[in-house]
């Protein structure tokens, strides 16, 4: 079976057929918003714990950091090799307990390959010019 979203192969790994919610979490953390949707998504089945979203973290509060903003935080994820999960759209209802969020795992496997939709870097022009 392949993603509809993505083309990739989605591995048989009998989660296809799985619901999670965490009622639990939502009454302790509030609703959910685009700063906190991957923190609820992180204790599910799905979440792959040795992800770079859990290190970037961890590497932040240790060195004294605040949290990151969420755009920020991807874009400190771009740096790293490995798979990573990134909100790709969310539409919050505040006065219900959801509302719809995609996540998407993706997976860096080099410092020179690109997850497809990143936008792409462009040279300085002094670079152009000499």
């Amino acid at each position: 079976m392949t993603s509809t979203i993505t083309c990739l192969p989605i591995p048989d790994s009998g989660l296809c057929h799985v619901q999670w919610r965490s009622l639990a979490w939502i009454l302790e953390h509030g609703p959910l918003t685009e700063s906190n949707v991957i923190d609820y998504f992180a204790p599910s089945p799905f979440y792959n714990r040795k992800s770079t979203n859990p290190v970037l973290r961890m590497q932040s509060m240790f060195s004294g950091q605040p949290k990151r903003d969420p755009a920020l935080e991807q874009e400190a994820l771009w740096y790293f090799i490995g798979i990573k999960y990134a909100l790709v759209l969310s539409r919050p209802e505040p006065d219900r307990e959801g509302g719809l969020f995609i996540i998407e795992k993706r997976e860096r496997k080099g410092t020179s390959s690109h997850f497809l939709g990143c936008p792409p870097t462009t040279p300085r022009t002094g670079s152009i010019n000499n």
